[in-house]
């Protein structure tokens, strides 16, 4: 009886390790792409404004947040 409580131990813990390994390999493997690294595809920004009224498009370009695209 105890031989195969401790077998079912045994294969719980290896299956949380492997478990464990693999969910680290799989977070490793995510932060090495470099996806933010890219140049934008459109630079261009289109928007709809009034007069009066500060939209947030406006306020990015004007703090430099915007720097390759261009609002129209």
């Amino acid at each position: 009886m105890r031989k195969i409580a401790r077998h079912w131990r045994q294969r719980a813990a290896r299956r949380l390790y492997l478990a464990s390994l693999t969910s680290l390999i799989a977070g490793v493997v995510g932060c090495g792409t470099p996806a933010l690294a890219q140049t934008p595809e459109k630079l261009e920004l289109r928007y709809q404004g009034w007069a009066s009224k500060v939209l947030y498009p406006e306020l990015a370009e004007d703090l430099g947040y915007l720097a390759p695209i261009k609002l129209k």
